[in-house]
């Protein structure tokens, strides 16, 4: 969840997820496996193997994957980012 104003000065809540197609998603999941944004992947990051593959064979594992397997890479990512920035854990996921 990322909190954004709002026009009445208040906060609202919204979901990321939700708003990104799977388009957007599967563009996502494709730059991850391109390489790690924080420099090294962890042991336990799904995508430190797969970037072994030829670009032709990542971007295809990636158009092939269902929106589930995406939303979970996602999901990961952004949970080792949070840590690994010292951010408070998303009481969400």
């Amino acid at each position: 969840m990322y909190q954004v104003e709002v026009a009445n000065n208040g906060k609202e809540e919204i979901d990321c997820m939700e708003e990104l197609t799977l388009e957007h998603k599967r563009i996502w999941v494709q730059g991850l496996l391109m390489e790690c944004p924080m420099g090294r992947s962890l042991e336990d990051c799904p995508a430190k193997d797969l970037r072994s593959l030829s670009i032709d064979e990542r971007l295809k594992l990636v158009f092939d994957m269902e929106e589930d397997q995406i939303e979970w890479i996602i999901a990961h990512h952004r949970e080792c980012l949070r840590k690994r920035e010292g951010k408070r854990p998303d009481p969400d996921r």
